[in-house]
């Protein structure tokens, strides 16, 4: 791990977000001037972002730090890498807090079909989303529709 993964880590259990946010937008810079903007690692430090945005309760940035996020593993890495199904998961979850259900169902679907191509029907990446799934397809639908906006 590195010194900034080291340090946001200890930083993040004490809710020190914004110093946590200000590491990560450290990290990002550096990031993109190294590697140029297209890089996966520059995908994984936005989604690293996004993931504190949505601990803060603040998911309309989180959504779309893992929108950015989304896209470059999508053009990086090939639509059906498992790396994609995890930012979808993820972006299922902050459509959860959203009450948007409708796109978190879409999300957490592609989400664990990927995870069963890539790990099979018995990892626990595909039975966590799987509960998931399930949880939301118990809930009432909604229409605000915030991954596709």
């Amino acid at each position: 791990m590195c010194i900034r993964g080291l340090v946001m880590s200890c930083l993040c259990p004490q809710d020190q977000w914004e110093n946590a946010l200000h590491f990560y937008n450290e990290a990002l810079d550096v990031k993109i001037k190294v590697l140029g903007r297209e890089h996966v690692d520059v995908a994984n430090t936005i989604e690293n972002i996004g993931i504190i945005f949505a601990q803060q309760g603040r998911y309309e940035e989180a959504m779309g730090r893992f929108k950015e996020a989304h896209g470059l593993r999508s053009r990086a890495l090939g639509p059906d890498h498992p790396d994609v199904g995890s930012t979808e998961y993820k972006m299922a979850l902050v459509c959860e807090e959203m009450q948007d259900v409708a796109s978190a169902l879409s999300l957490c679907h592609q989400a664990l079909t990927k995870a069963v191509k890539c790990y099979g029907q018995d990892h626990p990446e595909s039975d966590k989303r799987r509960q998931v799934l399930a949880r939301l397809q118990s809930l009432p639908a909604t229409g605000q529709a915030a991954w596709h906006r």
